[in-house]
């Protein structure tokens, strides 16, 4: 069954196998166009980088979901985690729209598409939902950097923000001479015109700060704990002109629930480009009780 670690492993193996064609000069294969952020994350998970076929390479293979345009998330894995991308080429906030953060994708959110709620049979409750946040890939080569988070590392749980969303839509339908009706956004009112040909809808923008200051913080703990155990700990910081880097952040808990085999599998491949260190971050739910946390670095 897919997962993160195996994800994780194949951009490895993706990213070493473009550098040493860089070395030899391919420039056909470092210069192909037309690759997607959100191609990329699916043929990580998928193992399907440099599978010929188009789209049809991610068909019947390790997802029950691929994306539904608007709405959340961006693909789903068979039995398994729900995947969210996001295209940032700055550390600034991320663009969230509608959406207000999530710490699990559950099946009674309204703004799940038909598809998505039926996926892997549509009996499921909630699912763990992991957000990729990277830079245009541009080409075949993929994103110079990319994070991976999941969503109760960063978020509170939904009904932290309902209750926002529900106080404002309180407040504004309380707003007299208006014709407010019923809807999934903030609030709607029709006929807002003399010839009652206008409406107006009032949506939410959600905005989250980048998780790079968090995953920062816990790199700098690693290498004043930990730094002996790497030839160099700094090339693990963020730094916008290395080849390559990669971050990823998940409970303990989830690392522990994966099949022991693919842990020992990244276990195993730790190194000097490859950090993996237990780490403790604030609760998103309580900030006075910490959070025990794996994290996982990788740069070239």
């Amino acid at each position: 069954m897919a997962n993160i670690i195996n994800a994780i492993i194949n951009i490895i193996n993706h990213r070493q196998a473009f550098n040493g064609a860089a070395l030899v000069g391919n420039a056909n294969m470092m210069n192909a166009r037309g690759v997607t952020l959100e191609h990329f994350v699916r043929d990580a998970f998928a193992g399907t980088f440099g599978n010929p076929g188009g789209t049809q390479r991610w068909v019947n293979t390790c997802f029950s979901y691929l994306g539904g345009g608007n709405t959340p998330p961006d693909m789903i894995l068979m039995g398994s985690d729900a995947i969210e991308v996001k295209k940032e080429d700055s550390v600034g906030q991320l663009q969230l729209n509608s959406s207000f953060p999530m710490d699990k994708l559950y099946h009674n959110n309204l703004k799940l598409s038909k598809a998505a709620s039926n996926c892997d049979g549509g009996n499921w409750i909630s699912k763990d939902i992991l957000y990729v946040i990277g830079t245009d890939p541009h080409t075949q080569i993929g994103p110079k950097k990319l994070w991976m988070i999941y969503g109760d590392c960063l978020s509170a749980n939904p009904q932290v923000f309902q209750s926002i969303e529900n106080d404002i839509t309180n407040a504004i339908q309380s707003i007299p001479n208006y014709n407010w009706v019923p809807t999934n956004e903030l609030a709607k009112a029709v006929n807002v015109d003399p010839l009652g040909t206008v409406d107006l809808r009032v949506r939410a923008m959600w905005l989250l700060q980048h998780p790079n200051d968090l995953l920062q913080s816990c790199i700098k703990t690693c290498i004043r704990q930990n730094g002996g155990h790497y030839a160099n700990p700094q090339i693990f910081t963020y730094n916008r002109n290395a080849s390559f880097q990669m971050y990823v952040l998940m409970t303990l808990s989830k690392f522990n629930s994966l099949p022991q085999v693919d842990i020992q599998n990244i276990l195993n491949q730790r190194s000097n480009n490859l950090l993996i260190e237990d780490v403790a971050i604030a609760n998103p739910n309580n900030p006075a009780v910490s959070l025990d946390c794996k994290l996982i670095c990788y740069s070239l």
